[in-house]
């Protein structure tokens, strides 16, 4: 009987360690996920062209236009965080927000055109909130 016991309190255990295991696994997952969003954000931001802000007239792409011309950061609600791969439905949509700001950089007053972008990815998964936020600087063309 007390065999019985200890081997039912085994399995018992080693379900709820599993169960922890498949839960650490999924929330892994899904940050991954949700740094590839936003490092494909960031990638757009660095290869947008041309990107000349000192030109007559200024050529920037709508991507790196400044939070303040633009009015506030750029925000992108329901962008798939993961897909199901067997039903191909999102099971975890987040908000990407993508802020731009010119950091004012000169040199000899000169204006050195450095741009500072900062992209948040924001979801939720299990009623917990999760965020990633990358950053990087981008400098004109020329």
């Amino acid at each position: 009987m007390i065999a019985i016991a200890l081997i039912g309190l085994a399995a018992s255990s080693t379900f709820a360690v599993m169960g922890k295991l498949n839960e650490f696994a999924s929330v892994s997952r899904l940050y991954t996920s949700a740094e590839t969003v936003a490092q494909n954000q960031i990638d757009r931001i660095l290869t947008d062209s041309p990107f000349n802000p000192s030109w007559n007239p200024p050529q920037i792409p709508a991507s790196l236009i400044p939070d303040s011309q633009r009015g506030g950061p750029l925000i992108q609600n329901q962008i798939p965080i993961y897909t199901d791969p067997v039903t191909g439905e999102v099971s975890v949509a987040g908000t990407v927000t993508t802020s731009i700001a010119d950091t004012g950089t000169s040199l000899n007053g000169s204006s050195l055109n450095v741009y500072r972008a900062t992209v948040t990815v924001n979801y939720q998964f299990r009623n917990r909130k999760f965020s990633v936020v990358m950053s990087t600087m981008r400098t004109s063309d020329i």
